[in-house]
């Protein structure tokens, strides 16, 4: 963060700029005494933080002279409203009140942080987005999407016949519904839950599991393709277990693991 500081008296300025310095906040601290200075600066120094009088900033509130965080300095409560009048960030009375100075400077910072934040996020869209040749509405919905697998639940209780449990829906490969039961195939074992077939997609998420037919969702992290034969579509497992796709519930996300 750079700081400008121009106060009408040069030895206020020269104090300020010193009490600034020592609170080791600024990465380049510049006092300035003269108005040709003071206005070449506005224009070399966008990004500064300016501590100036009320009288300075009307003078050079035309753009280009007008800087994005003023900080007004005076003595009276008539240079506090002037300044707030010219849209200061905060004022700064003489003599200086370290307490205050300092509550301000953090105020400062954190502003300048946040705007560096934009930036380097502005920075890394646009790269990301000439990287994989997108734009940018494109490149938020994939995020949008990425988000959504990660707040994904980690893991979903079910009541089955022995009480309830936790299942990690990683391990669960595919769920069928028998009656008024649901049975859950998973890696090492098989359970039965009093459910409906539409309740348990809910909680699982339709992120991961699919419909196959009428009775059957399966786990697409578990899939290993989708066969075509002789025009009958049917899903293959990684275990090699194979479930029937109705072409009710042919999709584009099925089509495109068709082999």
């Amino acid at each position: 963060m750079i700081g400008l500081v121009f106060l009408p008296s040069a030895s206020d300025g020269a104090m300020l700029a010193r009490v600034l310095s020592g609170l080791r906040v600024f990465d380049r601290l510049i006092h300035v005494t003269c108005e040709n200075d003071y206005r070449s600066r506005l224009v070399d120094v966008p990004l500064s933080v300016c501590f100036s009088s009320a009288g300075h900033i009307a003078t050079y509130s035309p753009p280009p002279y007008t800087p994005p965080y003023w900080i007004a300095v005076g003595k009276t409560q008539c240079d506090a409203l002037n300044a707030f009048a010219c849209s200061a960030k905060a004022f700064i009375r003489l003599p200086i009140n370290i307490r205050q100075l300092k509550a301000v400077v953090k105020k400062a910072y954190d502003h300048h942080q946040k705007i560096q934040q934009r930036r380097q996020f502005a920075y890394l869209i646009d790269g990301l987005c000439m990287q994989y040749g997108v734009t940018k509405e494109a490149l938020a919905a994939t995020l949008r999407h990425q988000y959504a697998r990660y707040k994904a639940p980690s893991f979903v209780s079910v009541k089955g016949q022995d009480g309830w449990c936790c299942l990690l829906p990683s391990d669960i490969l595919w769920v069928e519904a028998c009656g008024d039961y649901m049975q859950i195939q998973l890696i090492n074992k098989r359970i039965l839950v009093r459910s409906t077939l539409h309740a348990l997609l809910q909680k699982l998420g339709s992120q991961h599991f699919l419909r196959c037919n009428r009775s059957v969702v399966v786990n697409i992290e578990h899939v290993a393709r989708v066969s075509n034969f002789n025009g009958q579509l049917s899903v293959i497992l990684t275990g090699g277990e194979q479930i029937k796709l109705s072409p009710r519930y042919q999709c584009r996300r099925w089509q495109a693991l068709c082999g």
